[in-house]
């Protein structure tokens, strides 16, 4: 981590819910990089586990109460090109970093492609995912589910 990163990492402590964040990644030994955002679902990081980069999540208060809707959706979607997403003690959301800024423009069409799979798969499953930024779940199911 270069020195800008680590003082604006130490800069965004201030903030409680980024101090928490912090604090819960480093008990599941993530070592956060670079912080992406704080929302309402959660606090999200480049953060460093062993020799490997994770997008690592720390759930909302928010987030965890949807997070059985979340767990039946990746319990119904295989996907080969989903990313294996793991929950660690419902706290905690991560699934292996892929830098998305390579100006490589079939590295853009393989994300995408990835990306559209997955919708596909939920579109088999009868599920609609999408995320307005707004209060709600994500996730909507037909009538029958």
């Amino acid at each position: 981590m270069s020195d800008d990163q680590a003082k604006d990492i130490r800069d965004k402590q201030a903030n409680p819910r980024i101090h928490s964040a912090i604090s819960l990644l480093s008990q599941h030994g993530f070592h956060p990089k670079k912080l992406f955002g704080v929302g309402k679902d959660s606090v999200t990081f480049k953060a460093k586990k062993g020799n490997k980069l994770y997008i690592a999540k720390a759930l909302s208060d928010y987030a965890r109460i949807f997070l059985p809707i979340t767990k039946d959706v990746l319990s119904r979607c295989k996907s080969a090109s989903l990313f294996k997403i793991q929950i660690l003690n419902d706290e905690i959301i991560f699934y292996d970093y892929v830098d998305l800024n390579s100006p490589n423009p079939s590295d853009f069409l393989r994300n995408l492609i990835k990306v559209c799979d997955f919708q596909r798969e939920l579109l088999l499953q009868g599920i609609v995912m999408w995320d307005l930024g707004i209060t709600g779940t994500n996730y909507m199911t037909s009538n029958p589910g």
